[in-house]
């Protein structure tokens, strides 16, 4: 069990390198790049109960950990493009920021913290949804009109 996350972790590792390498690439857009690599990983994890075999279940692994690397890194590539076309200049690291710390308070409130603490799945989605209203209100005030 150790193989497969030794070889989804390095291989998520390398993903975010190499879409880093790809994403500057002027031929390239993050978001045909990002639609790509999730139709990639959507294949691979409609494939994934086929995996009778241990080598099988590797390839897979290793496909899922390119899938989760790249598109992490391209979520962040896509998110600086649009936080630079629409935010002032002297805001822009501050929004990335607000932005990214009111993500990671969302996906914290996921079902092995809150459904547990909250009792149910209705209360980890009113927690989703207070989440993701104050992200927007937050980074509304500093768009400008």
């Amino acid at each position: 069990m150790a193989q497969f996350y030794l070889v989804n972790g390095s291989l998520s590792m390398i993903g975010r390198i190499l879409s880093g390498f790809l994403l500057d690439k002027r031929c390239i857009t993050p978001r045909c790049f990002y639609a790509f690599t999730s139709l990639i990983g959507g294949v691979a994890t409609l494939l994934l109960p086929l995996a009778t075999a241990h080598w099988y279940l590797m390839v897979v692994s290793c496909v899922l950990g390119w899938v989760k690397g790249t598109l992490t890194s391209t979520t962040y590539v896509i998110q600086l493009q649009i936080i630079a076309d629409s935010v002032p200049k002297g805001r822009q690291a501050q929004t990335f920021g607000i932005c990214n710390f009111l993500f990671y308070v969302i996906a914290s409130a996921g079902p092995s913290t809150a459904g547990k603490k909250l009792g149910s799945v209705v209360g980890k989605e009113i927690l989703l949804v207070f989440f993701s209203i104050t992200e927007f209100t937050i980074l509304r005030q500093h768009i400008p009109r």
